[in-house]
């Protein structure tokens, strides 16, 4: 009777490090994935971010093509000419 009583505290005790073990796992899991979520919603503000910027540096340089076109609409007009012209020569080559 007595080894069978150290065999079921011995088994209760294996049991019991087994789920601290889990919970410990699960808690490590835990931690890593906020850590990760936290670090992808950085990186995205940061892309979010660069992309305003682009956007917003793209309109500018249209706004600023649009006035030296009106400014300028016969040079504008001649240097489109003078693209569609060597586009054409290469794309007839």
């Amino acid at each position: 009777m007595d080894k069978r009583n150290e065999f079921e505290k011995a088994a209760e005790n294996v049991k019991e490090g087994i789920k601290h073990s889990a919970e410990d796992l699960k808690e490590a899991a835990s931690d890593k994935i906020e850590g990760f979520r936290t670090a992808a919603e950085k990186q995205g503000e940061k892309l979010r971010s660069a992309s305003e910027d682009a956007w917003s540096q793209a309109q500018d340089w249209q706004h600023r093509g649009i006035q030296l076109i009106r400014e300028n609409p016969v040079q504008a007009v001649a240097i489109a000419f003078a693209v569609g012209v060597v586009v054409g020569l290469l794309i007839r080559k």
